[in-house]
């Protein structure tokens, strides 16, 4: 059976705690509201993955306290400078980080879409 979910928030409670959530950068197209329905839910134990780096979008949801590992190449707000909520959360010990690469990045989801390990 096909479950449409409407909104954000319905879309939000579906995603499970503890879940790994892959999110684009910040140049490219983001759903806030997604986002902002995951703060909202009070989602937590959120691993991240930046397909390849973070931007406003995993700060947010760190700075929230939603995440508890990122995986990633950067996490930056561009021209803005660093992400301030992923800095003193590092700094602090309260988020676990997983310091990749790019390419490496590419390779493992290219690789999981094939079916085979990387």
């Amino acid at each position: 059976m096909t479950v449409i979910l409407k909104t954000a928030d319905e879309i939000a409670a579906s995603i499970p705690d503890g879940i790994l959530l892959a999110l684009p950068p910040e140049y490219a197209p983001c759903s806030m509201e997604g986002i902002r329905a995951l703060v909202r839910r009070g989602a937590k134990n959120l691993r991240l993955l930046g397909v390849p780096q973070f931007g406003f979008q995993a700060d947010l949801l760190i700075g929230a306290g939603c995440a508890a590992e990122v995986e990633t190449a950067a996490v930056t707000l561009g021209e803005l400078g660093l992400a301030p909520r992923f800095t003193d959360a590092l700094k602090n010990q309260k988020i676990a980080m997983r310091d990749t690469t790019c390419p490496a990045i590419h390779a493992a989801l290219q690789a999981s879409e094939k079916g085979i390990p990387f």
